[in-house]
């Protein structure tokens, strides 16, 4: 027996402009606070958007990977929000990436992610974000040439997405093509001047090519970007950055201010 797509349902205008804000931000590199602001105006004007149920769910997801909201609430948020995308479209892509997401980052399901990425990008080949975080799991599995292919493949999809060029970029660090990956990094940076996580990419490379005193300035400018939505994780790295770079009191005394969970 085939199954056929659920026919298209109308919506509010309000709720569709919401929900391309929405994706709008997932677009950039350090916007996913802003993203959960829009699809949760998208989802008040229509309960029933399965894009802004999805798109929610990532951007919590998102959050709770960068220390802005907890892994347990993220995760419990998400699934919610997955669950219901799912039951209103058992085919959407948006939200096959989403389940994909949760069960990379928070569940460790490496099997179930790597069946829900594949099967998002079966469904629609030209999404980039769900190439683009496959690229992530890949690299993680240790597949690191078919997490650059997903990568490249991304950023050629959505050639204006400075988080799709920060993903390349970091694949690029990962193989520890620093050369390559400084110049993915400065086309992110091209694309969007404003970009926190492209500015912590780019303190990562500087420092895995030696450049401790860089890495601190990019780190802090990512960290100002970012503001109140700036991760701990970010902040841990900055402590390290500055043990490495010899300032070993201003790291210690920053230590002991980091709040919650790393």
């Amino acid at each position: 027996m085939v199954r056929t797509r659920p026919q298209a349902r109308p919506t509010t205008p309000g709720a569709n402009e919401a929900y391309y804000q929405g994706v709008h931000y997932l677009s950039q590199s350090s916007a996913d606070g802003r993203a959960v602001e829009a699809f949760r105006r998208a989802l008040a004007l229509d309960p029933d958007h399965v894009g802004a149920h999805a798109g929610l769910a990532r951007g919590l997801l998102a959050q709770g990977f960068l220390g802005a909201i907890t892994h347990q609430e993220a995760r419990s948020l998400a699934l919610f929000e997955v669950n219901r995308a799912l039951e209103l479209d058992p085919d959407s892509a948006e939200a096959e990436a989403a389940l994909a997401d949760l069960r990379f980052y928070y569940d460790w399901d490496w099997v179930g992610a790597d069946r829900s990425y594949r099967r998002a990008i079966a469904l629609n080949p030209s999404f980039a974000r769900a190439r683009s975080q496959y690229a992530r799991y890949l690299a993680a599995a240790g597949r690191g040439d078919e997490a650059i292919a997903e990568a490249v493949r991304a950023a050629e999809l959505e050639p204006t997405s400075a988080s799709a060029a920060s993903t390349r970029a970091l694949m690029l660090y990962y193989a520890r093509d620093y050369q390559g990956a400084l110049g993915a990094i400065g086309h992110a940076l091209q694309l969007e001047s404003g970009s926190a996580g492209a500015y912590f990419v780019l303190s990562r490379i500087d420092a895995a090519r030696g450049a401790i005193g860089e890495a601190v300035v990019a780190n802090e400018r990512a960290l100002a970007i970012a503001g109140d939505g700036a991760g701990n994780a970010w902040r841990a790295n900055l402590i390290r950055l500055r043990a490495l770079s010899g300032a070993t009191a201003e790291a210690r005394a920053e230590l002991a201010r980091l709040p919650g969970e790393i």
